[in-house]
């Protein structure tokens, strides 16, 4: 039987951000099934593996983008007979450096944010949504936004300031970064792919590693059996 294959967006977004994905790879006749973050369950990352969990296969291939992606590989860590393999998009084994990962942003720049959305929600996920599309020109994304409250968007900061990646890895794990991303560095790469995770390097965005045609194809390479 061959596996599931499971999408999983990032943050602030709803799983129709990978409906893209998801239709190329329905053309190369890999079905996947689009996931929805588990917004509702608080600000501890245990708990939303805990949703998550019940929502996947037993024998799964879980592709998930930015926090999507770091969440692919906790389920992995968690219960790693149920997970094939796992792929990540613009993911990270920390979204925020420390003394362990330094390749990841800086802890001054996300607390920035942090507070920003908390006075102005509002213009804090309109910044974090062009970030995810620079350097290329601003294009409109916010029908992909999660419609979810502002406190359960701010549980989902909480969980990405709060997740880090045990490595190697649980399972076999494939990782694509883009060059331009202005959320996870390009120097992040080396670092993964010296923890066991078999990284490569595209041009473009954040965004355009769930969108780009070199990206889909890649991914399509990936949860091929």
């Amino acid at each position: 039987m061959s596996p599931s294959i499971f999408l999983l967006p990032g943050w602030p977004f709803s799983a129709q951000a990978m409906h893209g994905l998801a239709d190329h790879l329905a053309n190369q006749r890999l079905p996947a099934r689009l996931l929805e973050l588990p917004w509702h369950a608080g600000a501890s990352p245990d708990a939303w593996v805990d949703r998550l969990m019940a929502d996947i296969d037993e024998n799964s291939i879980l592709v998930g983008w930015s926090l999507g992606g770091m969440l692919a590989s906790k389920l992995a860590e968690r219960s790693p007979e149920r997970v094939e393999r796992v792929v990540m998009l613009g993911s990270n084994v920390r979204f925020i450096q420390d003394s362990s990962w330094p390749t990841a942003m800086v802890p001054a720049t996300f607390e920035r944010f942090y507070q920003l959305f908390k006075r102005r929600p509002e213009t804090a996920i309109a910044q974090f949504e062009q970030l995810c599309i620079a350097p290329n020109p601003p294009i409109d994304v916010m029908t992909y936004r999660a419609n979810v409250p502002y406190d359960h968007m701010r549980a989902g900061l909480d969980v990405l300031a709060g997740l880090t990646l045990n490595t190697p890895p649980a399972r076999p794990t494939a990782a694509l970064l883009a060059r331009g991303d202005r959320l996870v560095p390009k120097t992040a790469a080396a670092a993964l792919a010296r923890s066991g995770i078999a990284t490569d390097l595209i041009e473009g965005s954040h965004h355009d590693l769930i969108t780009q045609p070199e990206a889909l194809k890649w991914v399509a390479r990936q949860v091929r059996p």
